[in-house]
């Protein structure tokens, strides 16, 4: 039969096993040790308790709790059921048992919170540590296909030239002479020498030609077919200048005005490209690869 007795700090009733009377226990409540007594002593106490600060039987009974009220049910009398057979019983505080072979380790909440706080606290700081190491190491790796822009396809410009005969006959214009010239002047004006149709083709012709494409122009002579085939590096708006080699200009005609306003931020000379020979010049949109007829 386990003893039972009083925690002497917070007068929680205890129950222990009689193999831990004369040990050290802690009050499961309280947390406080306590010596478990011997069953003689551990049972005066209780009666003590009950009766202690009382001299006679009479003050014991007017100090002994009220019993509680409870609302008597309206129950319809045919039920049976009368409020003298309703005898509520009184509740009486269980004793807490307290297992002496574990050990009790009291712990505050407010420590407990304490604790959860620094634990949250590591946590976000080793997350915080990991991912930056993570994107410190991360090689920054940039796409150049994605910013890099789209590579030009050059442009064809192909066709025939021919120029009159007598009775409206044609033939081909072997020897002239096509420039495609981009919309944006050149930074440094274009030397004319070895341009023209009559021009030969040495080396000053070679350089000439050079200059042209590397402002992103094309240059080309018709063969005896009067075919030719210009190259520019890519699709947009040139100036087409196409220059006859076996028809001449009128002797004193002027060149037009505006088509000289065209061609001075281009050559040095505008002449010197030009020379007695007749000429057409025609802003064009060039795409894809096309091909044109041109009569002198």
């Amino acid at each position: 039969m386990p003893v039972q007795f009083f925690c002497p700090h917070c007068r929680q009733l205890l129950k222990v096993g009689r193999r831990k009377i004369g040990t050290l226990v802690a009050c499961p409540r309280c947390g406080s040790p306590t010596v478990v007594p011997n069953a003689q002593s551990g049972a005066t106490p209780l009666a003590e308790e009950s009766v202690a600060g009382f001299e006679d039987v009479n003050d014991l009974l007017r100090q002994a709790p009220v019993a509680p009220q409870f609302a008597v049910p309206n129950v319809p009398a045919a039920s049976g059921w009368s409020p003298a057979g309703f005898q509520p019983t009184a509740s009486t505080p269980a004793a807490m048992s307290v297992d002496a072979d574990l050990d009790l380790l009291v712990v505050s909440r407010a420590a407990i919170y304490a604790q959860a706080a620094i634990f949250l606290i590591i946590a976000c700081v080793a997350f915080l540590a990991g991912y930056w190491m993570g994107q410190s190491r991360t090689p920054v790796t940039t796409s150049k296909s994605a910013h890099a822009p789209a590579k030009a396809e050059p442009v064809r410009l192909a066709g025939t030239i021919t120029y009159k005969l007598p009775m409206d006959r044609a033939s081909p214009d072997a020897g002239a002479v096509i420039i495609a010239l981009p919309t944006k002047p050149p930074r440094t004006k274009l030397k004319a020498n070895g341009l023209d149709p009559d021009a030969p083709l040495n080396p000053a012709h070679e350089d000439a030609v050079s200059r042209i494409e590397a402002a992103g122009g094309g240059y080309a002579r018709a063969n005896d077919q009067g075919a030719y085939d210009v190259v520019v590096p890519a699709a947009g708006g040139y100036y087409v200048l196409m220059i006859s080699h076996h028809m001449t200009r009128p002797p004193g005609e002027h060149l037009v005005d505006a088509d000289l306003k065209v061609l001075a931020p281009y050559f040095e000379v505008v002449t010197d490209v030009l020379g007695p020979h007749q000429y057409t010049l025609t802003r064009q949109q060039l795409t894809g690869r096309p091909t044109w007829s041109h009569a002198f």
